[in-house]
């Protein structure tokens, strides 16, 4: 995931992963989830609070057996299905290749 994301000029060294139970500020517009178990921990989670839910089913490259290839082409596909995701929900313009 590291060296996909590197690919891009992002950094994820310092990125460090949170959970709903882990949120100080809980004023969100909408939450997105990846995965069922986000989506159910979501709508728990928004049951009293003004948030939209979506979830955007996508494939776990973490699952994905093989060679280093194999699996970083996995999460090439995951970020390049993220970004079009992203791009058409809140109607981006995309960014030229660099």
């Amino acid at each position: 995931m590291i060296s996909s994301m590197e690919e891009n000029d992002v950094s994820m060294h310092l990125h460090n992963p949170k959970t709903f139970e882990n949120l100080v500020d809980l004023s969100f517009d909408i939450i997105i989830a990846l995965s069922e178990d986000a989506h159910i921990k979501a709508l728990k989670f928004t049951q009293n609070i003004a948030c939209q839910v979506e979830y955007w089913q996508t494939d776990d490259p973490s699952l994905i057996e093989g060679d280093r290839t194999s699996v970083l082409h996995a999460y090439r596909n995951l970020r390049q299905e993220l970004t079009s995701k992203i791009i058409t929900r809140f109607n981006l313009t995309p960014l030229p290749p660099s």
